[in-house]
């Protein structure tokens, strides 16, 4: 219990390639893009990949008219993609009861817009048991949702 057991890693790629990416995921059914705007939202283990095209055209703006306001701190969303670059962390699956939480680490800068993603165990975990955090990742405008598979108790029944 709240042991360090592992980080996720991946490319570093925006926003909008993200979600580029992330349509050629879907229809390849498997994607291993982690979010990583926690610190923003204020939810250190909010994982979401997509945007509706409203939501990304008026982030781009606010980022440009922040970037060109000193009186405003710049926030770039950055999405970790571990499809290529990633390592076994990547293939940590969804559970509505998970024995990991995530959190975003700040360790060897200060820019909170580039965090380590650290996964640690909630709980003690015995030989053999599968690995899981919640993805908890929100139903967003215009998504049909997907059916939540991991099987716990107090299952939710969508992943969103």
């Amino acid at each position: 219990r709240g042991g360090f057991v592992a980080e996720y890693v991946g490319e570093l790629i925006d926003d909008k390639t993200a979600t580029k990416r992330g349509e050629v995921y879907d229809k390849e059914g498997c994607s291993y893009l982690y979010n990583m705007d926690g610190h923003v939202s204020g939810n250190a283990d909010t994982q979401d990949t997509q945007e509706t095209e409203d939501t990304q055209e008026a982030e781009d703006t606010q980022n440009t008219q922040d970037a060109d306001d000193e009186t405003h701190e710049y926030h770039k969303m950055y999405v970790m993609d571990g499809a290529k670059q990633g390592n076994i962390s990547r293939f940590i699956n969804h559970s509505c009861n998970p024995n990991l939480a995530v959190y975003n680490l700040l360790y060897d800068m200060i820019d909170h817009n580039l965090p380590h993603i650290g996964m640690y165990a909630i709980r003690d975990i015995k030989r053999g048991e599968e690995l899981a955090y919640d993805y908890k990742y929100e139903l967003l405008k215009g998504q049909k949702g997907m059916e939540c598979q991991c099987g716990a108790k107090n299952c939710r029944k969508r992943l969103y």
